[in-house]
Parts: structure tokens; C-alpha cells; sequence
């Protein structure tokens, strides 16, 4: 206030009046329409084009972190936090979009294929009279359509994941580990919790060491969904081998997923402050940095 001058800063006294006003205006923004997806548009993250207007302009990327907390004053840990996942928050969302649109096509085109199969084979003059014999596999034609029924339920069940999962609201954007600290204390304080999204807490040292085994463990989930899709694709193109094939996905990892692929991998972050990351839980962080494992650290 003392260094803006001409009044661009005016400090007011609180009142019921102000606090009053203040509540109505909240109101009036949690009641406008989200603004369209065809607005929000980072044209480029390296030079910052459109990275500001697509974190503030969407609800859902601006409350990466909700309300109510009681962040300490002053040291700016909450405003770092937030920037760092609205800006995650902001480049997932339409990485999950895209994917989604992707999946719905493939399961649209396998039960195309599985239609044709059965409508192929079925004998139309049985099936007329009602007959039960009207549709005649052979076992290979059984054992595709089995196929197919199952690649389309591996990519429903992801779809459902994406856009709703066990949660309701569909697939987290980032899982984080914290270290004991600011960050947890102003973070958990019931009956409030500020990361919607999956969050442990954990030692003052140890988030560097949580963080790989979440890493671990998510890449090998994420690997699950990448094998139903790759399968898919085979099947549509026409390169599906079943040995050759199934015994290629047995082994993928996430060193093996494409770009594309890992863009779609929800980060891991482990988060610290200078005594947990650089001072008693240094060995921990440099066993991080020492391992192949890309997991962001703040």
C-alpha cells in the first residue's frame, strides 16, 4: 500500500457491510457459466503464449486448489503450490480430452467389426423362423468375437475412468507426496484439505522416497490401460498376432511408452520445504535424482 502511489491500493476497515459484499460477489462468480474449452488455448508453454489466460479462465483449473485452509500469511507457499497445479490442471485436461475422443472412436469401430461377425454368420432363413441355431460360429469365429467383446470392455472401463472412476470425478490430474511441514500442517487441518486430487503426507524426509514408490505403482496401472489400447489399435489395423502380440504388451513399462503416451501419465510431485529436501531429506532427494524416475520435486 505505502509504495503504490495515487491510490492504487486503499487500505479499508472490515465490516459486515464489506464482508457482506465481498460474499455476494463470490457468489455471483461461482454462478457464471465455465467458460468453453475452445477459449482455453496454450499456444506455446516454452514462451508462456496463453499459459496465464487458460490457468485462470476455466473453475476447474483455478480451484486446483479448494478454499478454507489455514495457510500461513506471508510465506507464499500456497501461491507457488497453486501456480504449479493449475498450470498441470491446465495441460491435462485437454491431453484427457483428446484421449477420450480416441477410445470412443475405437470402441465404436470393434463393435462394428463384432456386428459384422455376427451378422456374417447368421443363417437369415433360421433366423426368421426364430430357430436357436440361427447364428452358426465356428470356433474362430467365437474366439474373435470373444476378442473383440473384451477389448471393447477394457476401453469402456478406461473411458469410465477418465470421465468418472471410483471418485465421481473422473481421473486426478497429479498425485503428490508432502513432506511433514508448512505444507502439511496448513494443508490438513480438519476438517479441511485443500488438494482435490490424491495427497500423503508422510516423514519430513521421506517425500523424495514416497513419491518413487507412487511413481512405481501408477506406472505400472498406467501400463495396464496402454496395453488395452495398443491391443485395440493391433486389432484395428490388422497386426494382431495373438502370441507375437500379446507377449510385446507382457513387457511394456513406461520406459517404453511413446510421448503421447506419457503426456497422459498424471504427474507424480513431491513437494518440501529446504530442511526436507536439502537438509536431513537430501539423501532421500538425491536418491531420487539418481534414479531414472521423472518425478517432479518442488
Amino acid at each position: 500500500v505505502d509504495v503504490c502511489p495515487d491510490g492504487a491500493l486503499e487500505t479499508v476497515s472490515q465490516n459486515e457491510e464489506l464482508v457482506d459484499e465481498l460474499h455476494r460477489n463470490w457468489k455471483l462468480w461461482e454462478n457464471l457459466p465455465e467458460t468453453d474449452d475452445r477459449f482455453v488455448n496454450i499456444a506455446n508453454l516454452e514462451e508462456g503464449i496463453g499459459t496465464l489466460s487458460s490457468m485462470m479462465i476455466q473453475r476447474k483449473v483455478y480451484e486446483s486448489m479448494l478454499g478454507g485452509d489455514g495457510a500461513c500469511m506471508g510465506c507464499g507457499e500456497k501461491t507457488n503450490i497453486h501456480l504449479v497445479l493449475a498450470a498441470l490442471n491446465a495441460l491435462m485436461g485437454p491431453r484427457v480430452k483428446t484421449q477420450v475422443k480416441k477410445l470412443s472412436s475405437m470402441i465404436e469401430q470393434l463393435e462394428g467389426r463384432a456386428r459384422a461377425i455376427v451378422a456374417g454368420d447368421v443363417d437369415l432363413t433360421a433366423a426368421a423362423e426364430g430357430k436357436g441355431e440361427a447364428l452358426n460360429l465356428d470356433a474362430e469365429g467365437q474366439a474373435h468375437l470373444r476378442r473383440l467383446q473384451a477389448m471393447t470392455a477394457d476401453l469402456k472401463d478406461l473411458v469410465w475412468r477418465y470421465e468418472e472412476g471410483p471418485s465421481g470425478r473422473g481421473r486426478a490430474s497429479l498425485g503428490m507426496a508432502n513432506s511433514t511441514g508448512c505444507t502439511s500442517v496448513w494443508a490438513s487441518t480438519y476438517p479441511y484439505n485443500p488438494y482435490p486430487f490424491p495427497w500423503v503426507n508422510h516423514l519430513f524426509q521421506d517425500s523424495p522416497s514416497i513419491a518413487v514408490g507412487l511413481f512405481e505403482g501408477h506406472m505400472r496401472k498406467m501400463a495396464d490401460g496402454f496395453r488395452a489400447v495398443r491391443r485395440a489399435e493391433a486389432e484395428l489395423d490388422g497386426s494382431y498376432k495373438s502370441d507375437e502380440t500379446e507377449a510385446e504388451l507382457h513387457k511394456l513399462d513406461w520406459h517404453d511408452f511413446t510421448d503421447d503416451e506419457f503426456h497422459l501419465c498424471p504427474p507424480i510431485v513431491a513437494v518440501g520445504g529446504d530442511g526436507a529436501m536439502m537438509d536431513i531429506g537430501f539423501q532421500n532427494l538425491s536418491r531420487l535424482l539418481a534414479s531414472d524416475k521423472p518425478v517432479r520435486v518442488v
